[in-house]
């Protein structure tokens, strides 16, 4: 295991991770500082725990409506892609109806 240091609202920290993982979980601490700087200007200084706290809600509440949006786009595609199905299948079926009518024409 390997360490990495975070600096969150003045206050450090040494958070344990996975080797070759530091500069990536000092990056995301220094979103999460950014956070819970911006959190505390508009809430002032309501302590820590409730910073974080709050901090986690508000990525939290991203994190749904982005999954939230994933779905709907997922959904979407699945939606064109059964309007291209249906949408071929009807043109399949005008070729065979436009097909029977000309044998039926030539029979007569």
């Amino acid at each position: 295991m390997s360490k990495a240091e975070l600096i969150i609202n003045k206050k450090r920290y040494i958070v344990s991770c996975e080797e070759g993982q530091e500069a990536r979980l000092t990056k995301l601490g220094e979103r999460l500082d950014k956070r819970v700087i911006g959190l505390a200007e508009v809430m002032g200084e309501i302590g820590v725990e409730r910073l974080f706290l709050a901090a986690a809600l508000s990525l939290l509440d991203e994190l749904d409506d982005a999954e939230m949006d994933a779905g709907v786009k997922s959904l979407d595609e699945r939606i064109t892609a059964i309007e291209a199905r249906a949408a071929k299948a009807l043109s399949d079926a005008a070729s065979r109806i436009e097909s029977l009518s000309a044998h039926l024409e030539r029979a007569h």
